[in-house]
């Protein structure tokens, strides 16, 4: 008998009624309240059938009754009545959690998931069903309407009476459960307390000791403050040394920072005469001629200093660097070799001297940065042997550059320009082959860098020069392929800057594949481009009526066009 265990020990329910005897067992182990298993009907009520209903709660919800089916194999009869008796059984949801691969079942018997299921137990229903398990039946619920009315609260989304025990509950819970270890601990504590008094005792009496020994030590320590007011003073006159260094060393630091902006102040001259075109109008090359040769002296002038800190250094090779740049505009082909060998020699010597100096070697980064071309092609050629020989190995030495600091943009920049060159020169010696893979190179890298850097129309200008160049060196040999690489050039250019510069690339690389159609017998489409190119070197025409390059090309694209369309009526007639 589980239910109605206590109308069964107050009075006679049938006929047959059994009464149980005061000292035997009624009910099942596993729904059996505290009070039960305590074998005597005096404590036993209505609040017994509570206790039940919990377990029979807690089943439903987590598959298995508090005192496990395993438990209830292994422990011995009495084993089971101590634990029914004294031991918390755990909430509803821990139970669940600590279920494993039994879980999912539990869930979808459920007909929900694991994680659902836990989430739903945990909270007020834990509360409802540890109410009905209290081993105090004063702390349940009193009738089973009590019961049923909380848990249609639950279901109504309305507060609930049942609440988690209080940390007194649970320390009184604990104290009746284990009085030996709390009457064991009280005696510990009362000896501890006896002992903190007697040290007291023992500190008060050392502490008049030491008061005794400080006395005594009170001369000592007038004698040291005599020793210590000299240690002062010359602490102080170090202080004012130290002071002195620091003032000196944020006076290097300053000058330091003037001669940076000095430096920056100089690219930013030349990086605006060598990109400014209106200063290559005739009339005005005897200007552009003297700025830029002002500029020649400027690094050179940097170039020549020296010093032995690493930053210093770099500054110093950055500007020996730039002033290759500068005589790729203004110095004869002999001072650009002599320019950049000397510039290659100075980086292997600081990288050899500073290894470890990452933050110096990316100083000498994008240094090619603010040029627009790479020489004037009206000069002679240079030794093409020494040329390419100079450009291998400058190439060689910033692809180790690169492969240090993979992410510095200038260092891959300027490594493609090495490429650029070193195919332009293979070129001019004959080895198509050789220039051909020197471009793909350069189209590889300019690729990585405008991946890396989106938006950037400078690098996007510099990919589409690198799509130009391999389809014009394959015009002859790979048709299909040529025209490949001029659409792909066309497209990641389709829209510019209105900057006179990418304006004028936009154009150029739209004439040049309108013409190689125009040779592939395509006029439709080469008409199409060329008159696009037609419109753009119209507009910097009268943007810039000094300007007469943009008039020049403008008029020579009117006759080819003209002859294209003279070309297709004779051909339609």
């Amino acid at each position: 008998i589980d239910f109605g265990v206590a109308k069964a020990t107050e009075q006679k329910l049938t006929e047959r009624t059994l009464f149980t005897q005061y000292g035997t067992m009624v009910g099942t182990l596993e729904y059996m309240s505290p009070e039960q298993a305590e074998m005597s009907a005096l404590g036993v009520d209505t609040r017994s059938d509570i206790y039940s209903l919990g377990v029979l709660l807690y089943e439903l919800l987590t598959g298995n009754t508090p005192l496990s089916h395993k438990t209830m194999k292994e422990a011995a009869y009495a084993e089971i009545l101590r634990l029914i008796k004294e031991e918390e059984p755990p909430k509803p949801s821990t139970r669940l959690s600590e279920s494993g691969e039994a879980l999912a079942s539990i869930s979808a018997n459920r007909h929900t998931e694991p994680a659902k299921l836990t989430k739903l137990v945990r909270g007020e229903l834990d509360w409802i069903v540890m109410k009905t398990l209290e081993k105090d039946r004063g702390r349940r619920y009193e009738t089973a309407n009590g019961f049923a009315a909380d848990v249609l609260r639950y279901l109504n989304d309305e507060p609930v009476q049942a609440c988690p025990p209080s940390a007194s509950y649970r320390l009184r819970k604990f104290a009746r459960r284990n009085r030996v270890a709390m009457m064991t601990t009280g005696l510990v504590a009362l000896a501890l307390l006896a002992g903190t008094v007697v040290s007291a005792w023992q500190a008060i009496r050392a502490t008049q000791a030491r008061h005794d020994a400080e006395l005594a030590r009170t001369d000592e320590a007038a004698q040291r403050a005599v020793a210590d007011r000299r240690r002062i003073e010359a602490d102080g006159q170090r202080e004012e040394a130290v002071s002195q260094r620091r003032k000196a060393e944020e006076a290097r630091k300053e000058a330091i920072t003037n001669l940076q902006k000095a430096r920056e102040a100089g690219h930013e001259f030349f990086t605006r005469v060598s990109e400014n075109r209106l200063l290559e109008e005739p009339g005005l090359q005897p200007l552009r001629k003297e700025l830029l040769e002002a500029a020649v002296a400027y690094y050179e002038g940097l170039a020549t200093g020296k010093s032995e800190d690493p930053q210093a250094q770099a500054d110093l090779i950055a500007s020996r660097l730039r002033l290759i740049q500068v005589y790729y505009h203004t110095g004869s082909t002999n001072q650009k070799m002599a320019a950049l060998e000397q510039g290659i020699e100075l980086v292997e010597e600081f990288l050899r001297a500073h290894p470890d100096a990452t933050i110096e070697h990316q100083q000498l980064a994008g240094f090619f940065h603010g040029g627009r071309g790479t020489g004037d092609k009206n000069q002679p050629l240079p030794d093409l042997d020494l040329a390419l020989r100079v450009y291998q190995r400058a190439a060689a030495l910033w692809e180790k550059l690169v492969e240090r600091y993979p992410t510095t943009t200038g260092f891959q920049s300027d490594l493609s320009k090495f490429y650029d060159l070193q195919g332009g020169t293979q070129l001019k010696m004959g080895k198509r082959d050789d220039a051909l893979r020197t471009r793909q190179k350069v189209r590889e890298i300019r690729e990585q860098i405008v991946h890396a850097n989106p938006g950037v129309y400078e690098h996007v200008a510099e990919l589409g020069y690198a799509y130009q160049s391999l389809a014009a060196l394959l015009e002859a040999s790979d048709p299909a392929a040529a025209e490949a690489w001029y659409r792909q050039s066309i497209t990641i250019q389709k829209v510019a800057p209105d900057i006179v510069t990418y304006q004028d690339f936009l154009a150029t690389h739209r004439a040049c594949f309108g013409r190689f159609l125009g040779k592939r017998k395509r006029p439709d489409e080469a008409i199409q481009l060329l008159q696009e190119s037609l419109g753009i070197w119209e507009k910097l025409a009268r943007g810039y009526p000094n300007e007469s390059k943009f008039s020049t090309k403008a008029e020579a694209l009117r006759r080819e066009i003209k002859e294209l369309l003279a070309e297709m009526e004779a051909k339609n007639k």
